[in-house]
Order: C-alpha cells, then sequence, then structure tokens
C-alpha cells in the first residue's frame, strides 16, 4: 500500500499577491468594467492599505471590516 502525504502551506493572500506578483508582475491579475490592474499594480494597491491599516493601530490577528457599495 501506497501512502502519499500532501502537504499545504500556510501563508496569507497578500504573501500570495507577492510571489505572483514577482512570477507574472505585467500579467492581468483583475479585469472590471473601465479597469485592468496588473498583478504588480494590485501589490502595490494592497501592500498601501496594509502599510494604512498598520499606522492606524491595526496589527496581525486584529479584524478589519470592508464596506463596500453593492454594485457590479
Amino acid at each position: 500500500m501506497v501512502v502519499s502525504t500532501m502537504w499545504i502551506e500556510a501563508t496569507t493572500i497578500g504573501r500570495l499577491l507577492d510571489r505572483q506578483a514577482e512570477r507574472t508582475p505585467g500579467a492581468d491579475a483583475l479585469v472590471m468594467p473601465g479597469e485592468r490592474l496588473s498583478y504588480a499594480e494590485l501589490a502595490r494597491r494592497s501592500d498601501a492599505v496594509a502599510s494604512l491599516l498598520a499606522q492606524r493601530g491595526v496589527k496581525a490577528g486584529d479584524k478589519v471590516g470592508i464596506l463596500l457599495e453593492n454594485r457590479v
């Protein structure tokens, strides 16, 4: 009998985004009506939001609510 073990790396969405931005910086990450974001741009914007949250005292493990307009 063959037993295989699968390992899943624990990581964050931010780290996954940064890795993809390193691999394919110019590839489309998000495509929306009127706007396209590359992985590099999405990573840059994500880092900017993370920096702002840290400046406001948010720490790892804190919960942050997100309020968005309900539209497509």
